[in-house]
């Protein structure tokens, strides 16, 4: 959660708008299917969100938590050289598994212009996502979603689910 900072004269006299939970992790994997078993078998995490279709397969998989404090790791399907068959496809680099992290708020647009005026840079302005849910019986994945870097360049999401899945309880 971010806190005040009274030494800091450009520090805004107004709060930054509230973090509410520490979203996702988001990881490249060039073995979609085998790194999904692993969180979901080995780890009993469950899948809430599937999108896309090979060679660039997502998924958001539960870890933890409900509502707005759920936390999730989230797989993005990194084609490997051979099956990059997309024009501008990303590749896979042994070096980068992160892809980015996302903060759960009520205000992403609050919370992006505070990032901006704190000296982050801009990397996608706020706006809303649809994506059509591949798990059964399940609803359309809808966000309003925004990504900064950060000051060390690390890639911050600010997450706001504008229809949160109803997911059973673990056992």
């Amino acid at each position: 959660m971010p806190m005040a900072n009274n030494n800091n004269p450009s520090a805004s006299a107004s709060a930054p708008p509230a973090l509410l939970a520490f979203h996702h992790v988001a990881l490249w994997s060039t073995q979609f299917d085998r790194t999904v078993a692993f969180y979901q078998n080995a780890l009993g995490m469950t899948p809430i969100y599937q999108w896309g279709g090979a060679p660039q397969r997502a998924i958001i998989i539960r870890a933890s938590g409900e509502g707005k404090t759920a936390s999730h790791v989230e797989i993005f399907e990194r084609p490997t050289d051979e099956n990059a068959n997309e024009k501008n496809a990303p590749t896979a680099d042994e070096n980068q598994r992160l892809l980015h992290f996302a903060l759960t708020t009520d205000d992403v647009d609050g919370c992006y212009h505070a990032a901006l005026a704190a000296g982050a840079t801009s990397q996608t302005e706020p706006f809303n996502a649809q994506q059509e849910n591949k798990l059964p019986n399940t609803e359309f994945l809808k966000v309003r979603i925004a990504f900064v870097r950060g000051i060390n360049g690390e890639v911050i999401e600010f997450f706001q689910d504008l229809n949160p899945p109803t997911v059973p309880p673990r056992d």
